[in-house]
């Protein structure tokens, strides 16, 4: 199984909305997950807040939730909103597909574009949330019945 952060930073690197994980090129777009760092400026940063996420207690159904977040180089909401755009675009409908032995059968609308407005150094932040359907790969302990989506 991937982590779910994983599997939307992959996503995004496919589509080529980000151009790698962790520090890149200055100016780049980077990917980071769980954690927004200080530097460089452009950042899509992938959150799973996991207090949100649901499952089927009878079903192999998972439905996590994640969230992303942009924040752009000083000055530049024009670039923030251009890139959770882009982020929203990649993601929104995807379509379903295995990945690490998991069947991630849809990446659906959470909340729309929320800006967050400009931090201490004037970079500016939005963010997006997304719900996923997932059919996890069945463990030997799992007492829920697959679906085989």
């Amino acid at each position: 199984m991937t982590a779910i952060p994983e599997g939307i930073k992959d996503i995004l690197i496919a589509d080529g909305v980000v151009t790698g994980l962790g520090p890149g090129t200055p100016g780049d777009w980077r990917a980071y997950l769980y954690s927004e760092p200080d530097t460089p400026d452009n950042v899509v940063t992938i959150y799973q807040p996991g207090n949100w996420d649901r499952a089927s207690n009878r079903y192999l159904l998972d439905f996590p939730i994640i969230q992303v977040r942009v924040r752009s180089a000083r000055g530049d909401a024009q670039g923030a909103m251009t890139k959770i755009q882009q982020v929203k675009d990649s993601l929104l409908g995807y379509d379903p597909h295995d990945r690490s032995g998991d069947r991630w059968a849809g990446i659906l609308f959470g909340t729309d574009i929320i800006p967050l407005g400009a931090d201490e150094n004037k970079r500016y932040r939005f963010v997006i949330s997304f719900n996923l359907i997932i059919e996890p790969a069945p463990s030997a302990l799992t007492n829920r019945v697959p679906l085989n989506l």
